[in-house]
């Protein structure tokens, strides 16, 4: 799968394998952001812009945080992406037959 940032391939990852990325590595904001299948078709995106990700510290100590992120899950997996703090929540639920055809 190829992770394309404004059009542009920016890392080609394999399944089952992930990539992370610094904002040094990436052009200018505002991102848009796609993971694609090995035949271009878009499987995930999203746009991320200045002041989507961020992080505070908050009264009691802790860390307030802010990202932008979005997933789908695929009947072969689930593709996550984000800037800022990765997400989490729950298993895949699988997808629909066919859905991680080139």
């Amino acid at each position: 799968m190829a992770l394309v940032v404004n059009g542009t391939v920016v890392v080609q990852v394999a399944a089952s394998d992930g990539a992370e990325l610094t904002a040094a590595q990436l052009p200018p904001l505002p991102w848009t952001v796609e993971v694609r299948s090995p035949s271009g078709r878009v499987l995930v995106g999203m746009t991320v812009h200045a002041g989507d990700a961020w992080s505070a510290p908050i009264a009691n100590g802790g860390t307030q945080t802010s990202g932008a992120a979005t997933r789908v899950d695929l009947s072969c997996g689930r593709i996550d992406i984000w800037s800022g703090q990765p997400t989490y929540g729950p298993p895949p639920r699988g997808g629909t037959p066919g859905d991680c055809a080139p």
